[in-house]
């Protein structure tokens, strides 16, 4: 694992005991602030170094956004996980997205709204013929088999499965897409969080 990784999982260990442990309602504030830079550095490192960063950045943003399901943590504490969440999504340089259990985004950034601006593709009727993805055979996978329906029956896809997107003008843009569930405290599955990385851009 890249060392800087490390690094940036054991600062946010430790901001995040000091933030359970801490009731001042400044220090909290400071220690949210810490804690989601350290957070967006670990989303740049995944984009990076994807096989080193990418599943921790997945599990990471998961228990994360487990606060904002069922109300595990009430009142100023959840809206401090959602608050430092949209933050971390709009620094990360790949499309990233956490959805309920429909599949339909709680939180987006910019880049992924641009890919699917209501829900994850294999939902939505308006633009799943827009993806392509494919197996390791090179044979078309069925909506059903795409990384972000699975993450909603509980599986994690790391490093994700290359996919094939269509835009308005016909352009072909080489994508990766890569998921996670996202559970509650019972275990049982709340959504998903999802990354669409763009790979490379190809002529119609």
């Amino acid at each position: 694992m890249d060392r800087r990784v490390l690094i940036a999982q054991l600062n946010i260990e430790h901001y995040r005991r000091k933030l359970a442990s801490e009731r001042d309602d400044a220090k909290r504030r400071a220690i949210s602030d810490l804690l989601a830079e350290e957070e967006a550095r670990l989303a740049t490192l995944a984009n990076s170094d994807p096989s080193g960063g990418l599943e921790q950045l997945l599990d990471m943003v998961a228990s994360q956004a487990a606060e904002l399901f069922g109300g595990e943590r009430a009142g100023t504490n959840r809206s401090e996980s959602e608050a430092r969440l949209a933050l971390i999504l709009d620094q990360m340089p790949f499309g990233f997205g956490l959805t309920d259990h429909t599949g339909i985004w709680i939180l987006a950034n910019v880049l992924m709204r641009r890919y699917a601006p209501e829900m994850i593709p294999s939902r939505d009727p308006k633009i799943v013929h827009r993806w392509q993805g494919f197996d390791k055979e090179g044979r078309l996978l069925d909506p059903s088999r795409w990384p972000n329906a699975r993450a909603l029956r509980g599986e994690t896809v790391v490093p994700g499965i290359d996919f094939i997107y269509t835009t308005d003008d016909g352009r072909h843009v080489a994508t990766r897409i890569a998921a996670a569930p996202v559970r509650y405290a019972g275990g049982h599955v709340a959504g998903a969080v999802c990354v669409v990385e763009e790979l490379e851009k190809s002529k119609a």
